[in-house]
């Protein structure tokens, strides 16, 4: 009888010491690091540094400039067949336009790189890009996103 009894006991503590698990020791490694973890301050202001646009069609676009009258575009879209048009507009007037696609088309979040260049121009005062979504009905210009290029 106190065999029954030893092993019973025996059994419930061993029962209480669970093997430790290899993924929540992953997790506590990794809280213990972002609690330590520093950031340079200088650094975030880099990342951070470029603007981004959106609205409903286009997100994450930003503007780089080359160089005089030279900028990369580079974003996202979520546009019927990939495809959108864009304008690039001088205090109103119409410089150039044209079409250029996404790496995917709609429901998806496609990626998107160009550039264009404006060096015709003598003094932009008011320069800026528009990139529209075309109807599927009626070829008309939807959710136009402009982005001044001035900055």
């Amino acid at each position: 009888m106190p065999r029954i009894v030893f092993l019973l006991i025996l059994f419930l503590i061993s029962c209480n010491h669970a093997p430790k698990n290899k993924e929540s020791d992953n997790e506590n490694a990794a809280i213990k690091y972002r609690d330590t973890l520093k950031v340079d301050s200088t650094s975030f202001e880099k990342i951070n540094a470029e603007k981004s646009y959106a609205n409903l069609r286009f997100r994450k676009v930003i503007v780089k400039k080359l160089k005089a009258g030279k900028f990369r575009i580079q974003g996202e879209a979520q546009i019927f067949e990939s495809r959108f048009k864009w304008i690039l507009e001088d205090d109103e007037k119409e410089i150039k336009s044209g079409y250029t696609m996404t790496s995917e088309g709609a429901p998806a979040w496609g990626f998107f790189d160009f550039t264009v260049e404006a060096f015709e121009l003598k003094d932009p005062s008011n320069l800026k890009i528009k990139l529209c979504e075309m109807s599927a009905k009626d070829g008309s210009l939807q959710n136009e996103l402009s982005i001044p290029l001035n900055n």
